[in-house]
């Protein structure tokens, strides 16, 4: 090797005689979840279910009902509990599915650390969540309007607000707990268990059996429908920050597990 030719290598490894070391983006983590979001054809798959369980139903009642039906928020956000549910399985399943695939073991070669593979498919999936909710939310008033519908929307304003809230808090928890789960079967099933039948099966015990109470307290799903309601039918006494607080902590929980479950576990 000539001179020049060494001098040229030696300049790449050394820099005023210290080793370089190689810049690496912090938004490389969100580029790849990103590109990764846009190039599988079940994005688009997921990104029309979520937003056709919005309009869905109201153009369902639009249709069928008689004369000109009165359409306020209750009516147009019919298909929020199918919204969250779906969005609840597109981020367990593509994470999940990302950790059989061992499509995040690449992230440890080209990222600091093993934390950021997990925050960006966090924020990927909660403004993909945001994004087709107010998409789908959109549609359902303009659809519900030209199909001669009467539209409310002064009232239950707060409802638009605390279905955009948990829907992203949902989808996003649930990242972090098939991270720990690791398996796409559990990741999946667990939490679809849970929103449709173990956390109204708490508040039906609840009703009824003391010992319940607690637990019905910072059940997600019940702590949101006392925010849609606006009503606190068990008479726990919770305010609406506190419910929104639960809601947010079952996030902060499962996001903390998750990212240390991950930093655990060896990669294959």
């Amino acid at each position: 090797m000539s001179p020049t030719s060494t001098a040229a290598v030696q300049g790449t490894s050394t820099v005023s005689g210290r080793s370089a070391v190689p810049r690496v983006s912090p938004l490389n983590p969100l580029r790849a979840e990103i590109t990764k979001l846009f190039s599988v054809r079940s994005s688009a798959v997921y990104a029309i279910l979520l937003t056709g369980s919005l309009y869905g139903p109201v153009t369902l009642v639009a249709l069928l009902s008689e004369g000109s039906p009165d359409l306020d928020w209750s009516t147009l956000l019919t298909g929020l509990p199918i919204f969250q549910l779906i969005a609840v399985i597109f981020a367990a399943s593509g994470t999940a599915g990302d950790i059989r695939n061992h499509m995040h073991a690449q992230a440890f070669l080209t990222q600091h650390g093993r934390w950021q593979w997990v925050i960006a498919k966090v924020t990927v999936t909660a403004v993909f969540t945001a994004v087709t909710y107010a998409v789908g939310t959109a549609l359902a008033v303009g659809i519900g309007g030209v199909l001669g519908g009467h539209l409310v929307l002064g009232t239950g304003v707060h409802m638009v607000t605390v279905g955009l809230v948990t829907s992203v808090l949902f989808a996003a928890m649930c990242v972090g707990l098939a991270c720990i789960l690791r398996g796409q079967v559990a990741s999946v099933a667990v939490p679809v268990a849970w929103m449709l039948v173990i956390d109204g099966m708490l508040g039906m015990a609840a009703g009824s059996i003391d010992l319940f109470r607690p637990l019905a307290a910072v059940a997600p799903v019940q702590r949101m429908n006392q925010l849609m309601g606006g009503s606190d039918p068990l008479d726990l006494g919770l305010s609406t920050a506190v419910c929104y607080l639960v809601i947010v902590g079952w996030f902060v929980v499962l996001t903390g597990a998750g990212l240390w479950r991950d930093r655990r576990t060896d990669v294959r």
